[in-house]
């Protein structure tokens, strides 16, 4: 009777839009691939062949278009995954650790959990589109319980909560917040919040538990009560999807060998166009920069892309208004050609003095990230300027 569950009626275009985005993403375990990852690739754990991932995508997006019930979804995948042998108990090996292991691959629960996953966090990032384009007059969100039998404590303290829909709560309990989650969340007028008596929630304050993820021995905050991997906004991390892409790109570029190809690609980014849409509503980190395989080794990180954050960027209007966008373009020459200075363990200090610009660059405790954490014009008061300089040089170099 379970399987008569549908997501009917077919859903707005944002939701398709949301999910046609995706590449392909083969993966081990779900944990391969992660948060916002999830946004810019389809993933199904243990389907290493694009014909199996193809299969399953073009039933999802079936089931997604035509508003197709679970049991035709499982009816017609199937046969389907029967025939290229992805079905049942398997023996594969997991090609982070070498370990060959009886793994599940298709069965009636795992096609549950695709179905339900899939659809739940397109139709997420297609209701988000739609709040950002009425929420000027639809400016509260609601947070409600599904039809469950039985609830996670954690979300039953959240029905009911009323909060602005742009308040920062909603970067990490936006639904769905774990594996078979029905919550939901439902726009609202002044109106009928002042008709219904309802008054604006103070924002929760979010209690944070350490989990490390296996794969990877990264240790992650994630909020008690929201399952691993789901603590994002589906529809925010959908924006970031060009960058998230661009930044794979550039980093593979590099990888192979072709630093020049992708500075240079890395500058005709940020003089684009792209560069400054994003930065009117910037969502997901944008390309600015790329070290040389040395100095990624003088801070330890694998990523020689130089990334930087919309919180960054907030912080460099506040602090440096005089810098203007097409200004960015000179964080990749002050790489480049700027006198190298070890800050930290972790951090450089590139300084293009005659030009006059200072670019800092910080990787992340992991080592998996790289950020622009601070841009900026050296004084045109030349005595500032050389106090600055003498102050920036007594670092320690290395």
């Amino acid at each position: 009777m379970a399987d008569t569950f549908t997501f009917n009626p077919a859903p707005p275009k944002e939701a398709l839009d949301y999910f046609r985005a995706k590449g392909f993403k083969p993966s081990f375990d779900f944990r391969d691939v992660w948060r916002e990852e999830h946004a810019a690739a389809f993933t199904v754990a243990k389907a290493g062949s694009l014909d199996v991932l193809t299969a399953i995508r073009g039933e999802v997006d079936r089931a997604l278009a035509e508003g197709r019930t679970l049991a035709q979804f499982k009816r017609d995948l199937t046969p389907a995954l029967q025939r290229l042998g992805w079905w049942g108990v398997k023996t594969m090996t997991d090609p982070k650790t070498g370990e060959t292991l009886p793994v599940q691959l298709g069965s009636p629960r795992r096609l549950k959990i695709i179905y339900d996953t899939n659809l739940r966090t397109a139709r997420a990032a297609g209701q988000w589109e739609r709040i950002q384009r009425t929420k000027e007059f639809l400016p509260y969100l609601i947070y409600g319980l599904g039809p469950s039998l039985r609830h996670r404590p954690q979300h039953v303290v959240l029905d009911g909560t009323l909060l602005p829909a742009d308040d920062p709560f909603w970067n990490t309990h936006f639904p769905p917040n774990g594996w078979r989650c029905k919550c939901w969340v439902r726009q609202v007028s002044e109106g009928e919040a002042g008709r219904r008596g309802w008054k604006v929630s103070p924002s929760p304050t979010v209690e944070y538990v350490n989990w490390t993820n296996k794969r990877t021995g990264q240790v992650e905050r994630v909020p008690k009560g929201i399952d691993p991997g789901f603590d994002i906004n589906p529809g925010k991390a959908r924006r970031a999807i060009p960058q998230a892409a661009l930044t794979q790109k550039l980093n593979t570029a590099a990888a192979a060998g072709l630093h020049q190809a992708a500075a240079q690609a890395v500058r005709q980014v940020v003089k684009s166009e792209v560069f400054g849409l994003w930065a009117e509503k910037p969502q997901g980190d944008m390309p600015v920069g790329i070290l040389d395989e040395a100095q990624a080794g003088r801070i330890a990180t694998n990523e020689q892309v130089v990334r930087i954050s919309p919180d960054t960027l907030k912080k460099q209007r506040q602090n440096h208004p005089d810098i203007h966008l097409s200004e960015y373009s000179w964080v990749q020459e002050t790489i480049e050609r700027g006198e190298v200075i070890q800050d930290r363990p972790n951090s450089l200090i590139f300084v293009l003095e005659k030009d006059g610009y200072v670019s800092v660059v910080k990787a992340a405790k992991t080592g998996t990230d790289t950020f622009l954490t601070s841009f900026r014009r050296l004084s045109s008061d030349i005595a500032k300027r050389d106090r600055e300089l003498q102050r920036l040089k007594q670092k320690t170099k290395k």
